[in-house]
């Protein structure tokens, strides 16, 4: 026989039933071989956390494998992280203004460090990259360093000044774990959430509505929330409700830009754009047969000299600026060459 707590928890993820009572939980309670109803008015936030609503599946009613959307733990942040490149090749309506948000973003961003314009225009542009955990992915925890400020996002991005002073024309938003110290996949993936937080917004309502969540979860925010306006080039409030659960603001994420790392890192280019080269330039041919260096061996013998990836790629990009267009150009194909959910 079920215990009380099962019967309850089957009971209220009836949807039916669920959104029926809306406020109200049903408490079975047994007295030997007699079985007494109580009704017991609570808040529904109350509901899903007192029953382990644990993951959005739980409020959806439904299989995780029927969402667009990552099931997201409501209670703990899961490392995964939104990953430009898999926006980039998606090729859905979303994906795609959502890609020309991100770009442009960016490239107002490179543009202010080229024109050396001042700290306060430069601090306007990132304010509103900071830490957000509404997603509930990534770390959530501090891990991002100093860029989880605005006051740290400056000191990060001034490193734009000497790669610019150095011929090293960064131009993509891939380009900054390539040449930011301290700036990984969850910084850029905190970036592109702020960004695109009314895009978001609005998934997240619409997902909502297709599984038919109660309205009543959705909530303007005492706070405002920024988002990334392409047609006026700047920052501007959200002003569209947001989904709250348990007093915790929830933004829903297609599941095809998620990863748990980004794939073009500077091991990735690395190996694709500079060790494969090398290996190509240094290949020699004896009685037809092709004798090449080994990329294992070419790592070392660079990394000896130079010291880490990214030390080596700035080396290698200063005395080859082309090498970061074709690195561009070629972008996309990485990406659809690399397409599993990792």
């Amino acid at each position: 026989m079920l215990d009380t707590i099962e019967i309850v928890q089957h009971i209220l993820h009836t949807s039916i039933l669920y959104h029926l009572y809306g406020y109200l939980a049903i408490f079975l309670l047994t007295e030997r071989s007699n079985v007494k109803w109580f009704f017991l008015l609570i808040s529904k936030d109350s509901i899903g956390r007192d029953l382990n609503m644990m993951h959005l599946s739980d409020l959806f009613h439904a299989s995780p494998d029927m969402f667009d959307f990552y099931n997201i733990d409501l209670e703990d942040d899961t490392p995964l992280f939104i990953e430009p490149g898999y926006i980039l090749i998606a090729g859905d309506e979303l994906s795609e203004a959502a890609w020309a948000d991100v770009q442009d973003c960016f490239q107002c961003i490179f543009l202010a460090y080229r024109q050396k314009a001042s700290n306060s225009e430069k601090f306007e542009l990132l304010s509103h990259l900071h830490e957000i955990n509404a997603t509930r992915l990534g770390y959530g925890n501090g891990r991002n360093g100093k860029a989880k400020t605005p006051e740290g996002m400056l000191e990060v991005f001034s490193q734009l000044d000497a790669l610019f002073d150095n011929g090293i024309e960064v131009s993509h938003p891939l380009d900054l774990p390539l040449f930011f110290d301290g700036y990984g996949a969850d910084c850029l993936s905190d970036a592109l959430t702020n960004i695109l937080f009314d895009r978001l917004s609005r998934y997240t309502y619409e997902q909502a509505q297709l599984w038919n969540v109660d309205p009543q979860y959705f909530t303007h925010l005492p706070r405002p929330m920024h988002y990334w306006n392409i047609t006026a080039h700047r920052w501007q409030i959200c002003q569209r409700p947001q989904l709250v659960i348990d007093g915790q603001q929830v933004l829903l994420v297609p599941k095809r830009w998620l990863r748990t790392r980004i794939l073009c890192d500077t091991v990735h280019f690395l190996r694709h754009m500079i060790l494969h080269t090398l290996q190509a330039q240094q290949t020699t041919y004896l009685d037809g047969r092709a004798i090449r260096p080994t990329i294992k061996g070419l790592d070392a013998e660079l990394r000896g000299k130079y010291g880490a990836p990214r030390e080596i790629i700035k080396k290698f990009v200063r005395e080859n600026p082309s090498l970061l267009s074709k690195y561009h150009r070629n972008l996309a194909n990485f990406y659809h060459q690399n397409c599993s959910f990792d």
